[in-house]
């Protein structure tokens, strides 16, 4: 491994890859006999292994149904499996720094939280998550769809009442807000509510490209990437074809051209296909290219970066490590010491 300087940013060209998107959880909770060795998922054991992966978040995912809640905490017992039964590669933040640190996040908080019922009690399921799990990376308030908190990335719904009661109870437990999911609407109404109240809350994308580059509604429009830059937050590229186009070089191009230095980073979103629901399930042949199946081509991708664009290592290592490492440090948990051994 590379030596590192005392903030744990990786000298010169990184070793060590951290992703903040994908949906091992919810692959291992659709059936008892998955296991996190199974390739399907595109971010197993051996994947995230041979891709230099040393972080990884994990997304607590469900759609917006009546057994939300349910599939939610069954993801949250896959973590903690995932910790008791491979605690030889897996570990918590601050844990043995030759493991893969793994942070749960939160993509839909209709896994936390039922349509109809008081919202202390999706708030005290937060609160345990932290106490009893890990402190959670993100929340995002919702998938596709609108759910009681605001409108998803296929409405053009804004924010709720209780949606900005959520956001102000992120804000007061330092849990980040995601906008990977919202319509465009409920982004700028949480951008708005955090600018009128003053809060602290920092913002970030992560698992969306840029919608100037190529035409999704999963991906962001310039001005709300814009807006996750200059607050500080992290852009994930996401590896998804149906988010990308013709090349994720033109979507890193053009989120630097932005500013993005600082931000950008991996947000793949590597996916078992069959897993989401039917109207929005495709292919899994055609839903990554061949050069971005799964976790194993982060060092391809760096390299190309650099043969290709001419990003220095300063660049490359920023979007491997760097960031995420950063943004952790300063608005999630204080220290992130996995690279810095």
């Amino acid at each position: 491994m590379r030596s590192n300087d005392q903030c744990g940013n990786v000298n010169p060209m990184s070793d060590f890859i951290a992703d903040i998107h994908c949906d091992l959880l919810c692959y291992l909770a659709y059936d008892s006999k998955r296991t996190p060795h199974d390739s399907a998922v595109r971010c197993s054991i051996p994947q995230l292994q041979k891709g230099g992966v040393k972080l990884q978040v994990l997304a607590i995912y469900t759609s917006t149904s009546p057994q939300s809640v349910v599939e939610g905490q069954e993801q949250v017992k896959r973590f903690h499996m995932l910790l008791d039964e491979h605690s030889d590669i897996f570990t918590t933040y601050g844990g043995d720094h030759n493991k893969i640190t793994i942070i749960p996040s939160i993509e839909n908080a209709s896994s936390v939280f039922s349509e109809e019922e008081n919202l202390d009690e999706g708030f005290k399921r937060i609160i345990d998550i932290e106490q009893n799990t890990s402190k959670v990376a993100y929340l995002s308030m919702t998938w596709n769809e609108a759910n009681r908190f605001g409108g998803g990335a296929h409405t053009k719904r804004g924010i709720t009442d209780e949606g900005k009661v959520l956001l102000h109870f992120l804000n007061e437990r330092r849990i980040p807000i995601d906008l990977s999911h919202t319509s465009d609407k409920l982004a700028y109404d949480i951008l708005n509510e955090i600018d009128k109240h003053s809060l602290s809350l920092p913002v970030i994308a992560s698992h969306s490209n840029a919608r100037s580059v190529y035409e999704a509604a999963r991906n962001l429009p310039d001005e709300l990437l814009s807006e996750v830059i200059s607050r500080k937050g992290l852009i994930g590229l996401n590896f998804v074809n149906h988010f990308l186009g013709d090349s994720i070089h033109l979507h890193v191009a053009h989120i630097l051209s932005l500013g993005g230095y600082h931000s950008l980073a991996f947000g793949a979103d590597f996916f078992y296909g069959m897993d989401v629901p039917p109207e929005h399930q495709k292919d899994p042949e055609t839903l990554f290219s061949p050069g971005y199946r799964d976790a194993s081509v982060y060092p391809r991708i760096l390299n190309e970066w650099k043969t290709q664009l001419q990003l220095d290592e300063k660049i490359i290592n920023n979007i491997a490590w760097n960031n995420v490492n950063r943004f952790l440090e300063a608005e999630v948990y204080g220290s992130i010491t996995a690279a810095s051994k």
